[in-house]
């Protein structure tokens, strides 16, 4: 990475203008940056790919598609380095976001200021810090959610969304309170608001649920999920469901009296156990 982006910044430092070719070669070549293997075990080697993102992204106009390592959290660096680029209307793919933990539906998180400036995403994958946060006594509390909600998000092209051990963050609320028309694809960590109650995850489904054709709960290797079961009402809360992709224990599944045939073709589930 670090070699890759001294290359990038020579060729930018011998661009010029009068040559009529808008931006830097290889820079302009750059569509899709793939991160998502890059391992860093010490906070030196985190803060140094963070640096030499912070540097990179403004250069890589035609970026399309961006996957981080979903072990390192975004930083506020970062963030304002690609809300400050140009071309952020060309990115459709940003996976891998880790994201830090918060339970202050207050304040806005800054990376919602991302999620504003890149309106044509198609695919967004963002990850929370799962169990830990719920080890503190703030977080097992009963939120405000009635505080007055964030100006709504535009994201109109958004289909696939991925929400990964995170129970409850700005980014969430503000989801819950913008017009997601496109979305089709969910994938999110199944938490029970009955077990925690700062769990905005069911309100979330509640939500979006109508117009979804794929609902995977996904629970990382880590996660008790026996603690946290799925709702049993998602057939009802998700009519046109083509694919359900459930967690344990498996939740009783109702379809309610009033709802016709339901379009389910594929329900996965967990391997077997004796239980």
């Amino acid at each position: 990475l670090e070699r890759f982006a001294a290359v990038i910044h020579t060729a930018d430092q011998h661009w010029d203008s009068i040559r009529r070719i808008p931006y830097s070669a290889p820079g302009r070549w750059v569509r899709i940056l793939d991160l998502s293997d890059l391992q860093c075990g010490l906070w030196s080697e985190v803060y140094h790919v963070d640096t030499l993102l912070a540097r990179l992204l403004p250069i890589l106009p035609f970026l399309s598609e961006l996957a981080l390592n979903s072990t390192i959290t975004i930083s506020r660096r970062l963030i304002d380095s690609i809300c400050g680029r140009e071309g952020n209307e060309r990115l459709i793919s940003l996976r891998g976001v880790k994201l830090a933990s918060s339970a202050d539906l207050a304040s806005e998180d800054p990376f919602i200021d991302v999620l504003r400036c890149c309106h044509n995403l198609v695919e967004l994958e963002i990850h929370g810090s799962g169990i830990e946060p719920l080890l503190s006594d703030g977080h097992t509390t009963p939120l405000e959610l009635d505080a007055t909600p964030p100006k709504p998000l535009h994201l109109p092209r958004l289909r696939r969304l991925a929400i990964v051990s995170m129970h409850c963050s700005t980014v969430l609320f503000a989801f819950i309170h913008s017009a997601l028309p496109s979305l089709r694809h969910l994938t999110v960590t199944p938490y029970d608001d009955l077990a925690i109650q700062s769990s905005l995850i069911p309100r979330f489904i509640e939500t979006h649920g109508t117009e979804l054709t794929s609902l995977h709960l996904f629970a990382p290797k880590s996660w008790p999920t026996l603690l946290f079961s799925s709702p049993t009402t998602l057939l009802q809360i998700c009519p046109k469901l083509n694919h359900l992709s459930l967690e344990n224990p498996l939740p009783h599944l109702t379809l309610g009296s009033i709802l016709p045939k339901h379009p389910l073709r594929i329900l996965s589930i967990p391997r077997p156990d004796p239980r």
